[in-house]
């Protein structure tokens, strides 16, 4: 990948930093940025499971290949700290949900059906995103709608990373099955 300028940080989540950045040739991107941001600080055993659970973010992401799907640009999880570059989004369906009432019903039935063939799309490859939320949906200027953050997503194939009786996940949109304690599934 080419060499890139930081402008400036435009979006943090509970474990990690976005920062807008720009290619020599003009072109913008954004570069996620392994960055713990804990109201407790994280023990070593701790903070290594969850920075190898931003790696295989970068695993998961890189195997899929869904107009509805953030897709990678470029992996830089052999640095430290691990980082990932995607395309820039216009805004995340968080910031559009006041206005989204206003928008034609067309408009908000393709967001709806946006979603759900990225779902279908990774739940077909056994991943469970398992913190979907409007934070993480971005929208792109074009109004696509596209799953990103699979910080603590499940993949049956690979060993579990979270460990037991661990909830994780935004309280609001936790799946059912989570709150019990028990592994996420599709439903």
């Amino acid at each position: 990948m080419s060499t890139y300028s930081e402008i400036r940080q435009i979006g943090q989540g509970g474990f990690a930093k976005v920062f807008l950045i720009s290619f020599a040739n003009g072109t913008q991107a954004a570069r996620k940025v392994f960055y713990p941001n804990q109201d407790q600080p994280l023990g070593l055993e701790e903070l290594a499971s969850v920075k190898e659970r931003f790696k295989r973010e970068v695993i998961y992401l890189s195997s899929i290949d869904h107009s509805n799907v953030v897709k990678i640009i470029s992996s830089e999880i052999h640095l430290d700290p691990p980082a990932y570059i995607m395309p820039l989004a216009d805004a995340t369906l968080a910031d559009d949900l006041m206005d989204i009432r206003r928008y034609p019903i067309q408009d908000r039935i393709k967001i709806f059906m946006d979603i759900l063939a990225g779902l279908e799309e990774i739940h077909d490859l056994s991943i469970y995103h398992r913190d979907l939320k409007p934070q993480n949906i971005l929208v792109t200027d074009s109004g696509v709608a596209k799953i990103a953050d699979f910080g603590i997503a499940s993949m049956q194939s690979l060993a579990q990373v979270t460990q037991t009786d661990v909830i994780m996940g935004s309280l609001h949109y936790l799946a059912p099955e989570l709150a019990r304690g028990e592994k996420a599934t599709a439903q």
